[in-house]
């Protein structure tokens, strides 16, 4: 089954805003798109030795919804692992929602997420 691609008139891959609906993620001709803010490709984000891709993401997911959680780094490792690094692989979405759940239900609870 062939998934579509939204692109626009210059042939760019289109993705929602972030803010809006969480990460997207679209492989399409062997480029990873992502809606990461600052960000089109995965091969825009810098190469750091010690962090992968995914980890980074998954560090800025967190520190924008609960920034305590996004200096927790077996929380961290865990969510790259089980959320982030498939949906890279794969191409998917990991709504906002998903996001504040794992955290709450980890117990990382604030005003963004839930609870207090």
């Amino acid at each position: 089954m062939t998934k579509s691609v939204l692109t626009d008139e210059k042939g760019k891959v289109v993705l929602p805003n972030f803010y809006e609906q969480g990460l997207h993620v679209v492989v399409h001709e062997g480029t990873v798109h992502i809606n990461v803010p600052g960000y089109r490709t995965l091969d825009d984000i810098p190469d750091h030795s010690q962090l992968t891709k995914a980890h980074q993401i998954s560090q800025f997911l967190f520190t924008h919804f609960h920034p305590e959680a996004g200096h927790d780094e077996q929380i961290l490792e865990d969510f790259s692992r089980e959320v982030v690094s498939p949906t890279l692989s794969e191409g998917g979405q990991v709504p906002i929602e998903t996001i504040k759940d794992w955290l709450f239900y980890r117990g990382k609870k604030n005003d963004l997420v839930g609870g207090e």
